[in-house]
């Protein structure tokens, strides 16, 4: 039984403890602060678990009396999980195309998670939030629609209109690079995507309201736990730029599959949107 456990289980422990050896060397230090304890407090420390697992630990932990602490954003960047993704000059919109109807081929932003499935130490995309900045209005439109689909397919741009994005660590102190790539469209001509596969999903469907105005945020937040209500078009939002929010739910991206945003804009058919945009996500 000794040399059958060992045979099954040394050449991972072995893999695995390089692998971590070789992420602390190359980020420099452990990302994570140490723990504090306080009086009367029993600390639980579970080693190894993914996101989701570690989720649910604490989701069980909660359930039977004790408070179980998930990293916040900031601890989530400090230990160089998180990273971000936006348009290279601010103030400086990309152009989209006039769209008026979903096309499954017509992508606003096309990502990738580039991590093999084959690789043991695989990470998932855990998307947090999409954020467009209107600069100029598709202005014959009568409303803002958005979708998200999910496809462990990569796909492909057989017409590529788009810009690449490097995505970056919001931590000065970190330089670990994400396994993810960004196109995001780039010009009044549409890029087109090969067809989704049979097993992509659509994971969310978002209406913004109203005509967007130069100025307005729209943007679209995953998994929050008070979705608030939306308090729809007054007369003073027609002219004055603001903020609308759309309560997605979670989006996870395994490895080697694509995430497509898609926008459109019923009956616009005069001026496209042009958008600056952010994103923001963890990897684990």
């Amino acid at each position: 039984m000794k040399r059958a456990t060992r045979a099954l289980y040394e050449p991972w422990l072995d893999a695995s403890a390089r692998h971590f050896q070789d992420l602390v060397r190359k980020a420099g230090k452990l990302g994570s602060p140490p723990v504090a304890g306080e009086r009367d407090v029993c600390v639980l420390f579970v080693d190894g678990l993914r996101f989701d697992v570690g989720a649910a630990l604490a989701g069980e932990l909660e359930q039977r009396g004790p408070i179980a602490k998930l990293p916040t954003k900031h601890m989530l960047a400090d230990e160089g999980t998180y990273f971000i993704a936006t348009n290279v000059t601010p103030g400086t919109a990309q152009p989209y195309n006039i769209q008026a109807a979903f096309s499954d081929t017509t992508p606003l932003l096309y990502i990738q998670n580039n991590d093999s499935k084959a690789n043991p130490f695989a990470k998932r995309m855990y998307l947090d939030y999409i954020k467009l900045i209107c600069s100029v209005a598709p202005a014959s439109s009568t409303g803002a629609r958005f979708a998200l689909k999910t496809d462990p397919q990569l796909r492909t741009l057989s017409t590529n209109n788009t810009l690449g994005i490097t995505p970056t660590s919001p931590n000065s102190d970190v330089a670990t690079q994400s396994v993810c790539s960004i196109d995001a469209q780039n010009n009044g001509t549409a890029s087109v995507l090969t067809a989704s596969s049979g097993s992509a999903r659509l994971v969310a469907n978002a209406s913004m309201g109203g005509i967007p105005i130069v100025g307005d945020e729209l943007v679209l937040v995953c998994g929050p736990a008070d979705p608030g209500p939306y308090p729809g078009l007054t007369a003073a939002q027609a002219v004055c730029p603001g903020r609308k929010v759309s309560c997605l739910p979670p989006i996870i991206l395994g490895p080697n599959s694509a995430l497509t945003l898609y926008a459109w804009f019923p009956s616009n058919a005069t001026t496209g949107l042009s958008y600056e945009f952010e994103i923001g996500w963890w990897e684990r």
